[in-house]
């Protein structure tokens, strides 16, 4: 294939040329008009032909020999050779055998498929390619789904994988919590699975995720709504007992009916923390209608308990966006009790029977941060102040300053007890008090490393989304930061007392702190980064964390202060369980006790001796032997004085020799959640699986695949140079023997 590398608008190559040739001709034409010569228009010729080859050179000129393949589609399917599989489908035939005779009639009505050209690729359990066809026999002894899908996909990445096909009973034994990890992808995942007959089936029940609030305060109410289905077992009505636990420590328990002709019920659970920190409660279901597997009647639910509200009491002379934006960020956070006062009468007229607001010790007791907004000096009194002043040096007190015209004019916080108070001394009567000038914050050294400032960890990546935000426009002007202060941001535009021009400064004040941010448009983070359709991530971490820091609190209380893992989900009976303890915070410090214990599903409960990881991670590892196969579960727990503060657990599995056939059901029901959540996924039954093909007939796509090789560049081609030099020297060699100059 020919193609010019250096043309990509034709058009305009060509009225270049016709425009230089145009040109040519004119001049060579005035030569020819006086010296009447017809060796002119062989000149012409030659020069023309040394431009040409010189442009054709510029136009870079290639040749490639191009071959087109077709690459079908792939279809992935995974047949389930576990043991479960052996077992008879409704006295008939075994799933295994099923599996295998529709697994071969899919395979031929898709590779035999009107359209276009799909391959089927087929898998085992355990995600190894069958080159060879199904085994003959289902012998593995784990079925994981997660991993064989995991690794179909791995293995198919570089192709047009169109989906996924599982056959498979649905007995995903593996130990992970949540198989519905595979909907986490975009590329549907199909199932052909068996039906349970819930009329002959032994009865099961089975526990969802319990529905619970992320936070709460102590000793606070928490309600928890407690799904419980019944998968399996005779259409009658069933008891149930539902409990929620802290460790050994009963929380409340509710007595529920799965009433004939329905399959779920739902419990309601309520009950008080009385202590803080992050816990992980347990909700377990029993009943006395007679239930053999009893594995998924657990489920756990982590909760962070949180000491008393941060108290933020605001204060805003004028309604504007920076007050309405942080008043709802403060709002939606769950650990501020939030108390706003804002003026509405016009300040310029002001009302003199209008009662003034009292800020008395007495009413500042709940409040840890008071945020003082754009406001004159006589917006609050001098006794005020003073109560004020005195309060914020008490140990997590702080005072807030936000920028605005009044509040650092020359009649503002300058004038009051608190310029002694704040880490910044204000412009001087007559100097510049306010800057319009839009600007990009720059972080300090000191701000890109603090905590205010943090958003992923990374603190590179932090400071590129910082530099990134959207211009604050314009801020106050203060003449310097106070020797004993931190900035930890700068206008870079703007000098004051020739240095940057502090933006955001803090300083300790007794025991408590003060801050002043100067900007007042800090909600442009927040709503350009949503008109381009972007989170304000950054405008609701910085305001969340900087009350936190003020007031002494924990900057991300999401961060459990202890996890507890194994080194797998699952493992053989006899396999030793490596078991690790993360200690973050006071726990990590030494400043608590952990210890952990091992509870098997019979309820024989072991501790286990804790000891440092040999890595320097500061970690406590253990290993363990499990008693017997099962679902085992590893409690962790610190306590300081006695008292718990935290806990954790981990669940793993261990596998029998019997685990496969111990458990005749089938659960079609997570392969229909499965297919549905997962791109467009399609479930069918075995006694259905004709029918998946003609459904996926949509789906059915290839990709056409054009490779270049040996490209030959003749641009590059010395032929072309020594054309192009003959021609121009010939013309000008020519023209000077012959007078023509």
């Amino acid at each position: 294939m020919f193609h010019l590398q250096n043309v990509n608008s034709g058009w305009l190559w060509l009225l270049g040329i016709a425009v230089g040739a145009g040109l040519l001709f004119y001049a060579y034409r005035s030569i020819f008009r006086r010296t009447e010569r017809r060796l002119t228009w062989l000149l012409l010729g030659l020069r023309g032909a040394g431009i040409l080859a010189l442009l054709l050179a510029l136009a870079r000129p290639v040749w490639t020999e191009d071959t087109t393949l077709v690459d079908p589609g792939r279809l992935a399917v995974v047949i389930d050779n576990s043991q479960s599989m052996s077992l008879a489908h409704s006295g008939e035939k075994s799933r295994y055998e099923l599996a295998r005779a529709a697994v071969e009639q899919l395979t031929r009505q898709i590779e035999e498929g009107e359209g276009a050209k799909v391959q089927v690729e087929l898998f085992d359990i355990t995600g190894e390619p069958l080159e060879d066809g199904p085994p003959a026999k289902p012998l593995e002894d784990v079925t994981d789904l997660i991993r064989a899908v995991g690794r179909v996909e791995s293995r198919l990445r570089s192709r047009e994988l169109i989906g996924t096909v599982l056959v498979t009973d649905g007995m995903d034994n593996s130990g992970r919590d949540d198989i519905l990890q595979l909907a986490d992808s975009n590329t549907p995942i199909h199932a052909i699975g068996f039906p349970t007959d819930l009329s002959t089936a032994e009865l099961d029940l089975a526990l969802r995720d319990p529905q619970a609030p992320e936070q709460v305060l102590v000793n606070n109410t928490v309600t928890v709504r407690v799904p419980i289905a019944r998968v399996a077992g005779p259409d009658q009505a069933v008891p149930v007992t539902v409990r929620v636990t802290l460790g050994d420590q009963l929380q409340n328990e509710q007595q529920v009916t799965i009433k004939q002709g329905a399959n779920q019920a739902e419990a309601v659970l309520t009950f008080e923390p009385t202590v803080a920190g992050r816990f992980m409660y347990r909700v377990e279901a029993s009943t006395t209608s007679g239930e053999r597997v009893v594995a998924n009647n657990v489920r756990q639910f982590a909760l962070q308990v949180n000491a008393e509200a941060i108290g933020v009491f605001y204060l805003e002379g004028f309604l504007r966006y920076e007050y309405t934006f942080l008043r709802k960020r403060l709002d939606d956070d769950p650990d501020i009790n939030l108390v706003t006062v804002v003026r509405t009468a016009n300040p310029l007229r002001p009302n003199p029977g209008a009662s003034k607001i009292l800020l008395t010790p007495k009413q500042l007791e709940n409040v840890h941060l008071v945020i003082l907004g754009d406001m004159e000096a006589d917006f609050l009194g001098e006794a005020e102040y003073t109560a004020l002043k005195g309060w914020v040096a008490e140990e997590g007190h702080a005072i807030l300053a936000l920028g605005g015209y009044r509040s650092f004019g020359s009649n503002g916080l300058a004038v009051t007890p608190l310029a002694d108070v704040l880490p910044v001394v204000f412009a001087a009567q007559g100097q510049a008090d306010q800057s319009d000038e839009a600007f990009t914050m720059d972080l300090t050294p000191q701000g890109q490393v603090h905590p205010i400032f943090q958003v992923t960890g990374d603190r590179v990546r932090d400071l590129t989304m910082w530099r990134e935000a959207a211009q604050l426009a314009g801020c106050s002007l203060v003449q310097r930061a106070k020797p004993g202060a931190v900035v930890l941001a700068h206008n870079p535009i703007v000098t004051a007392d020739d240095q940057p021009a502090v933006v955001i400064a803090t300083q300790n004040y007794g025991r408590g702190k003060s801050m002043v941010v100067t900007a007042d448009t800090t909600w442009r983070w927040s709503r350009v980064a949503r008109l381009k359709g972007q989170g304000d991530v950054l405008y609701s971490r910085f305001w969340s964390q900087a009350v936190r820091w003020l007031t002494g609190r924990d900057l991300d209380d999401r961060q459990a202060p202890l996890v507890v893992t194994t080194d797998r989900p699952g493992y053989k009976d006899g396999e030793a369980v490596a078991v690790r303890v993360v200690q973050r915070g006071e726990a990590a410090d030494g400043g608590q006790t952990v210890s952990a214990r091992i509870v098997n599903l019979a309820g024989r409960e072991r501790s286990l001796p804790l000891r440092p990881a040999t890595d320097g991670s500061g970690d406590m590892v253990a290993t363990v032997f499990p008693d017997g196969a099962g679902r085992h579960i590893v409690h962790a727990a610190s306590a300081s004085g006695g008292q718990v503060v935290a806990n954790e657990s981990v669940e793993f599995l261990v596998h029998g020799s019997d685990l496969e056939t111990s458990d005749t059901r089938t659960n079609p029901q997570v392969l229909r959640q499965v297919a549905s959540e997962r791109g467009s996924g399609i479930y069918v039954d075995i006694d259905k699986a004709e029918t998946l093909a003609e459904s996926l007939s949509a789906d059915r796509r290839q990709r056409t695949v054009t490779r270049s090789r040996d490209p030959r560049e003749y641009w590059n081609s010395p032929f072309l140079f020594v054309f192009f030099l003959a021609m121009v020297t010939g013309e000008w060699w020519i023209r000077r023997r012959n007078r023509l100059v």
